[in-house]
């Protein structure tokens, strides 16, 4: 309770008891009213303090939230980086692989030209 709250709770006790010892319905009644005051003081005090814990609640709730989406996320965009370098590594060894194939299919193409050239010439020769 607040010092305000109290002083009135106080001040109406004081005021409502001095009005019921001198018969002054007025004063007792001054007394009461300032006493309901004070509790309703107090009432929206707490409701104020509650709504602070709940938006206090909230806040952590969000960003709690918000570090477990940047988490997936990040972790996301990790796995696609694996993936996409998984994927280039396997292209690159396909392309170097394709490569020497068509290497040595080139060599023995040219060696059968060189076959073939050469048997040519002999042929000639002999003619």
């Amino acid at each position: 309770m607040s010092i305000e709250n109290q002083a009135k709770n106080i001040e109406g006790k004081v005021q409502a008891a001095a009005g019921e010892l001198t018969g002054n319905a007025d004063n007792k009644l001054a007394g009461n009213a300032k006493q309901a005051q004070s509790q309703v003081g107090q009432a929206a005090e707490e409701i104020k303090h509650k709504a602070e814990d709940v938006v206090e609640d909230l806040k952590d709730k969000v960003g709690n939230a918000f570090e477990n989406i940047k988490e997936k996320v990040t972790h996301g965009a990790q796995e696609v980086k694996a993936s996409a370098e998984n994927t280039y590594d396997n292209a690159k060894a396909k392309a170097g692989d394709l490569k020497a194939e068509a290497d040595l299919v080139g060599a023995e193409n040219q060696h059968k030209a060189s076959s073939a050239v050469a048997e040519a010439k002999a042929k000639v020769n002999n003619m």
